[in-house]
């Protein structure tokens, strides 16, 4: 009789997978199967139908005779495979249907064997959950057996794991559900009782051992835990100040928070407290505010000379340079070379104790006679040497040398020869980034007169004479009282040995006077009284012509 049915006729046979609905209500199936149903076949022999099944559209290598019904599991299915099927009817003279039914496909039906997480509170908003499983394929939807449960979304990352965005109302019963995966075709899977709705979680985190550590000049570090995991905020101020500044809100749930300020003033106070909020969005804040404060620049300030010198590397004082600090520098005298491959024998070592880790520089002040004698050597600990250049000729000038990332404590800093003659005053390493040194030698000690003398005397002149500690000028204040009364010129020419010559003095005369030096820094000296008393003038006149000679013996 299937042979007298139309084709027409057949083809009316809406073959769809609602195996995946109506199983639902008989439990839960195996993986690897696949419920298919249609609808009868109106023939007076009808015998049964036979289920025809590939992985390939239209090739059916698969047959299955399930008798006289109108569905059928099929079983033994690859999981993540896709899958076609169609339907033919034969009577009990072994007549079979000339075309197959419409076909379907799809893969075997999903399985859902995981959640995770497992529960959520009451209240909860776009929480991600993912299901484990078999057989998911783009487009499926997710549902929950029980109410107040909304699925915001649902997104296949593979046929074996999917995530779906669910919101948990504040009304939604408390206790397990069911999860439904649904692919496209329709077909069904449910994970049983593999999500629970809890009480909405009214109480905020517990915040303890709040505090900061990894304080730098313009950095610290803020950590504190919780008693369960919430999200990671610091409110943070300048002490005195009104305004607090908020770092971003690190929403990561965690029950170990540490979070990083950046950008502080250094030898700064700061109070601050911390923030936490839990996945109910409980929130707590740490009170009363903490504090830290920031560490202060490190300035470390060395003389050049101090430092442990290896010949030809010497401390010098040349009075005819403009004036260094102490009045000393270290340099390689000339005559000792340029020395260009970075391993100088000749340099000054200067063990230094930084304050705070991180971006040292260094500053060096320095005369460069020539542009052919104006660098050294420089390096930190093991650091490669690099060149340091004046920024100057023939002048004192502050040079800004290398910058090495450092940790606080003790380190070794060298200054080597490379061109002789080239001068260094006083040096500096700092982690300011904006500082650029200014300070130039102020003297304000006075020159140190002595070995006050008076000599080549005169009639009409005399010189005087004395020494000096330092390079200073030289005048001479003079007159027959102690209030002088008279000076020579200055004598402009800075010199340690002074001679000024008096002139124009009366002869025979007792003369005071004192000696004045002025050094580089305009420091005047001036001497205790002293006197000298000038040459007597020669008597050149004769005396008058004799009168009167006679005998004086006219005595009888």
């Amino acid at each position: 009789m299937i042979a007298r049915m139309s084709l027409r006729e057949f083809l009316r046979i809406a073959l769809v997978t609602v195996f995946g609905i109506w199983v639902l209500a008989a439990g839960p199936a195996w993986a690897g199967t696949a419920g298919l149903a249609w609808n009868p076949v109106s023939d007076t022999d009808l015998a049964g139908y036979k289920i025809f099944y590939g992985t390939t559209s239209g090739t059916y290598p698969n047959v299955v005779d399930v008798g006289n019904v109108t569905a059928y599991t099929l079983t033994g299915l690859t999981d993540c495979t896709t899958y076609y099927f169609a339907v033919k009817a034969y009577d009990t003279a072994g007549n079979i249907s000339t075309a197959y039914s419409n076909e379907i496909s799809g893969m075997a039906r999903p399985t859902v064997t995981a959640a995770n997480p497992t529960s959520a509170a009451q209240s909860t908003s776009n929480l991600i959950l993912t299901l484990t499983g078999t057989n998911f394929r783009t487009g499926a939807t997710v549902a929950f057996s029980g109410t107040g449960i909304t699925v915001n979304s649902a997104t296949v990352a593979s046929c074996t794991s999917l995530t779906a965005n669910v919101s948990v109302a504040a009304t939604a019963p408390t206790g397990a559900q069911s999860v439904i995966v649904r692919n496209s075709d329709q077909s069904a899977g449910t994970g049983a009782n593999l999500f629970a709705v809890t009480l909405a979680d009214t109480t905020p985190p517990v915040l303890s051992a709040v505090g900061a550590s990894g304080v730098t000049t313009s950095d610290a570090t803020v950590t504190w835990t919780t008693n369960e995991p919430g999200n990671s905020q610091v409110a943070y101020r300048a002490q005195g100040t009104t305004a607090y500044t908020s770092t971003t809100l690190n929403a990561t749930l965690v029950t170990s928070h540490s979070v990083t300020l950046a950008g502080l003033s250094n030898a700064t106070t700061y109070e601050y407290h911390v923030l936490s909020a839990d996945a109910a969005g409980n929130s707590a804040t740490s009170t009363p505010d903490a504090t830290f404060t920031t560490r202060s620049y490190d300035y470390l300030s060395l003389e050049a000379e101090s430092g442990v010198l290896t010949s030809p590397m010497v401390g010098h004082n040349d009075f005819d340079t403009p004036l260094a600090f102490n009045g000393n520098y270290i340099w390689t005298p000339a005559g000792t070379g340029t020395n260009t491959n970075g391993s100088p024998t000749a340099k000054a070592t200067y063990s230094v104790t930084l304050a705070n880790a991180g971006s040292y520089t260094l500053w060096v002040r320095m005369f460069a006679p020539t542009a052919s004698n104006d660098s050294f050597w420089q390096n930190l600990d093991s650091s490669t040497k690099t060149a340091l250049t004046a920024g100057n000729l023939g002048t004192w000038v502050w040079t800004k040398g290398a910058s090495w990332t450092v940790t606080a404590g003790a380190h070794s800093l060298v200054l080597g020869h490379r061109d002789e003659q080239t001068r260094a005053d006083r040096i500096i390493l700092t982690d300011d980034p904006l500082f650029v040194p200014t300070s130039v030698p102020t003297d304000t000690t006075a020159a140190a007169i002595s070995a006050v003398a008076s000599g080549s005397f005169t009639t009409t002149g005399a010189t005087i004479t004395w020494t000096t500690d330092e390079p200073a000028d030289s005048q001479v204040e003079y007159g027959i009282t102690t209030g002088y009364g008279s000076t020579t010129p200055v004598n402009p020419t800075l010199t340690l040995s002074h001679s000024v010559v008096l002139t124009g003095l009366q002869a025979g005369t007792l003369y005071h006077y004192r000696v004045v030096s002025v050094d580089r820094g305009g420091n005047v000296t001036r001497s205790t009284d002293f006197n000298f008393t000038t040459a007597n003038p020669v008597d050149v006149t004769p005396p008058a012509n004799v009168q009167n000679l006679r005998r004086g013996d006219t005595a009888p």
